[in-house]
């Protein structure tokens, strides 16, 4: 019996040790982290100095050059424009293949019914697209407008 007692004592001995280890070796890791943070925050605030400073020098640069907004500029608005128009129509051609294909069935059937409906859905589904183009091309001719109009404007500015 005592040499089990022994036994019991020695190995939650080595328990409580391994555990000591263990949350040694726990804090060890988070100072490491702690001090590592501390160092890649002081090098993203020096970097993010520097970055000011450039953006200070280059926003004197900028001023005498083209007014900078926030925002896409005119090319990649159009090219974002015209890419809406693409896709737009693209959906409007296979709803309208599908529609069509709908279409042919019923009269195929006899199905007056169904084909007058099929038909409505084809007028509704021009309509759609034909508003939504409409729309997306007047927005294109705004932007294009106020884009000369800046243009014009800054021109002026220019030559006094």
């Amino acid at each position: 019996e005592t040499e089990q007692v022994r036994q019991r004592a020695e190995q939650q001995k080595g328990q409580a040790d391994g555990e000591k280890a263990r949350t040694r070796e726990r804090r060890t890791r988070e100072t490491r982290g702690k001090t590592q943070s501390r160092k890649g925050k002081a090098e993203k605030e020096a970097g993010a100095a520097e970055e000011k400073a450039k953006g200070k020098k280059a926003g004197k640069e900028k001023a005498k050059g083209k007014p900078e907004g926030k925002g896409l500029g005119k090319d990649q608005k159009a090219a974002s424009l015209s890419k809406q128009l693409e896709r737009e129509s693209k959906k409007h051609e296979t709803r309208k293949a599908r529609l069509a294909k709908m279409l042919k069935v019923a009269q195929d059937k006899g199905d007056d019914k169904a084909a007058a409906r099929i038909q409505k859905l084809i007028d509704k589904e021009q309509g759609r697209y034909d508003k939504k183009n409409k729309r997306m091309t007047e927005r294109g001719s705004q932007e294009k407008g106020a884009g000369d109009e800046a243009e014009k404007t800054e021109k002026e500015t220019d030559s006094e």
